[in-house]
């Protein structure tokens, strides 16, 4: 058989606020430092998107470039006659060059000056006498062989002279071809030219650097997704602990409202029912008890020979059998039997001693027979006994039996309405404890309600946190 596993429930720890506060705080300089990061690359972004106007200033000066070029053919054209002489005369010149070149190389010697040099040698020394036959006709022979040679030499200088005179003629014409016009379209030309190939110096060191841009713009991107992720997580872990501590106290809150809520209505519960109890019980009790009492005790007064049997006055046989306590003779709640004048020692007829109203009502006034022949009086106390059932007291001797026959018509009448009047006052008394217990249900439903309410505000906080 398998032991059961006990479940402990822990009580969840309320977060720690300034932890949370310092650690976000942390992540959110973070996030700031990655965006300026980010912001810098973008801000070199921009250049690239400038790239744009880059290429509008090299399309319009390549534009400028065609138009430049148009002009200088136009230009050229109207000149092509002495474009096509210039050239003619260039080739010339070169032809002429080419053959001073190749008659250089044949040559043995460099200059004029050094062929007369070597002539001059070879004469002095046939001059001399002093070679041989065969010497000195090879020796005539040479200087003959050279001499000719000089004129070729005169003719290669000759012909050098043309060449230089030439170069000249064709400077000359060149210059006529340069006029002011189509040396500005060649400046503004060569200005443009150095421009296009500066955008273009330009433009690719942008496409170089960009990629290696992009690549750190994607890589700081991602970190800062990555911190974005942190402090979510921060977040969601820090608010859902949260969340659980404050639904665990406002539970925890709930079940002690709930506990001395149940606690105060079961102490309303009884103190209910000891109000309710306490006032069937005194609805319940029989009534005009008092004004009997005081009927008695007046017939007594008027005639102390008057048999009246004070239990039997209490006893009706109609009176519902209730549960209460049973009223003695001696009781001083309903009455008590007073002595006569001539019983106590401290009689007074303005004595100044202070007694209840009750206690007054229900005091057994002595005789009204001190003595056939002397004056009637009746003292305050015994006139407001009188008042209380109502009936009209006595002023002489003769019209005390009329008043005795009222008092006991008057016990009769309270005697006959004991059992209505208590049925009423029971009706009545049901009717305010009907009451006091819809008082109290509709103050515990606005309790309730006042509860509900301050719940359902906890929770939309807590959600909202």
């Amino acid at each position: 058989m398998q032991q059961a596993v006990k479940v402990t429930f822990k009580r969840p720890v309320k977060p720690d606020e300034e932890a949370f506060k310092k650690s976000l705080s942390q992540i959110d300089q973070e996030l700031k430092q990655m965006t300026e990061k980010i912001e810098n690359i973008r801000v070199k972004e921009v250049r690239f998107r400038d790239i744009g106007g880059v290429k509008v200033r090299s399309k319009d000066i390549r534009h400028q470039l065609d138009e430049i070029r148009e002009k200088q053919a136009r230009l050229k054209l109207s000149k092509q006659k002495t474009v096509d002489q210039v050239k003619q005369m260039e080739e010339a010149m070169k032809n002429k060059i080419n053959e001073v070149q190749a008659m250089k190389k044949k040559l043995p010697f460099k200059s004029v000056d050094e062929l007369d040099r070597h002539i001059s040698e070879l004469e002095k020394a046939v001059d001399l006498g002093m070679l041989k036959l065969v010497d000195e006709k090879k020796y005539l022979s040479e200087i003959s062989m050279l001499k000719r040679l000089r004129k070729s030499f005169m003719d290669l200088v000759f012909q050098q002279l043309s060449i230089d005179s030439d170069k000249k003629r064709i400077v000359e014409i060149k210059s006529t071809l340069e006029d002011p016009v189509s040396k500005a379209l060649s400046e503004q030309y060569d200005k443009l030219k150095a421009e296009q190939n500066s955008l273009r110096q330009e433009q690719d060191n942008v496409y170089k650097s960009q990629k290696s841009l992009y690549e750190e713009k994607n890589l700081l991107s991602q970190r800062k997704n990555e911190i974005y992720e942190r402090r979510k997580k921060l977040q969601d872990e820090y608010y859902s602990s949260l969340r659980k501590y404050q639904e665990y106290e406002r539970e925890e809150k709930q079940k002690a409202w709930e506990k001395r809520k149940l606690q105060q209505d079961e102490y309303n519960r009884e103190k209910r029912k000891q109000i309710a109890d306490r006032i069937l019980e005194e609805a319940s009790m029989p009534a005009f008890l008092e004004e009997i009492y005081t009927c008695e005790n007046l017939v007594r007064f008027l005639d102390p020979s008057a048999a009246i049997s004070e239990t039997h006055s209490l006893e009706n046989s109609n009176l519902p059998q209730l549960n209460i306590r049973t009223v003695l003779e001696t009781d001083e709640n309903f009455g008590t039997v007073l002595k006569s004048k001539a019983e106590r020692e401290d009689y007074f007829i303005c004595c100044n001693e202070k007694k209840s109203k009750t206690n007054k009502r229900n005091k057994r006034p002595s005789s009204a027979y001190v003595n056939g022949t002397g004056n009637f009086n009746i003292d305050m106390n015994i006139l407001q006994q009188f008042s209380f059932v109502n009936v009209t007291p006595p002023f002489n001797h003769s019209e005390i039996p009329s008043c005795i026959e009222n008092l006991k018509q008057r016990m009769v009448w309270y005697k006959e309405n004991q059992e209505k009047t208590v049925a009423e006052r029971i009706e009545k008394a049901k009717k305010e404890i009907e009451e006091l217990e819809a008082k109290a249900l509709q103050q515990n439903q606005e309790k309730k309600h006042v509860q509900k309410k301050t719940n359902d505000i906890s929770k939309k906080e807590t959600a909202d946190s």
